[in-house]
């Protein structure tokens, strides 16, 4: 049988029998699988993360799940904030120093949040007074991997990289 013959025994196997249901289910699907656009919204991939690069005064935000790559050196009121309820942020750090003058955290974690940091390079979180270097929300999750180093430094009247507002959690 050659693959015409097969193709329209398939079509008149598929017109002739009886569940007209599950012919007009197959039909409408494939007609919507046409004409529907599919669209994703995401930032960056894993071997193309959007970068975000630091400079004094910069405020990077993060909004939406993705890859993203934070290089730079940024001071004044420079710090990384990642927006709540995200399920899927994956950053990379490389090479980045946030070292804020004023009262602010270098680089915080909102809630309901989970990230995916890798290291590369040597990186400096310092905050401002009596606040964490790296604030991790109590109902965010933080996950550190890579080949590089983190140097995290709390403000005055603050712990190692916490302080008041400051909450952990074991990894």
């Amino acid at each position: 049988m050659n693959q015409k013959s097969s193709f329209s025994g398939l079509c008149k196997t598929f017109f002739t029998t009886d569940n007209k249901r599950i012919k007009l289910l197959v039909i409408l699907s494939f007609f919507l699988a046409c004409i529907i656009p599919v669209t994703v919204q995401s930032q960056g991939t894993p071997t193309n993360p959007e970068i975000r690069t630091l400079g004094n005064n910069t405020l990077i935000t993060i909004s939406a799940n993705g890859y993203y790559e934070i290089t730079g050196t940024g001071a004044g009121t420079a710090r990384v904030v990642v927006n709540q309820n995200l399920n899927n942020v994956n950053i990379f750090l490389n090479n980045a120093t946030i070292t804020p003058t004023g009262s602010a955290c270098a680089f915080t974690i909102n809630n309901g949040t989970t990230v995916n940091m890798t290291l590369l390079g040597a990186n400096i979180l310092t905050s401002g007074p009596a606040f964490a270097g790296l604030y991790v929300n109590e109902t965010a999750t933080l996950i550190i991997n890579g080949v590089g180093k983190l140097t995290v430094t709390g403000g005055s009247s603050t712990g190692s990289g916490g302080g008041d507002r400051a909450y952990y959690r074991r990894l």
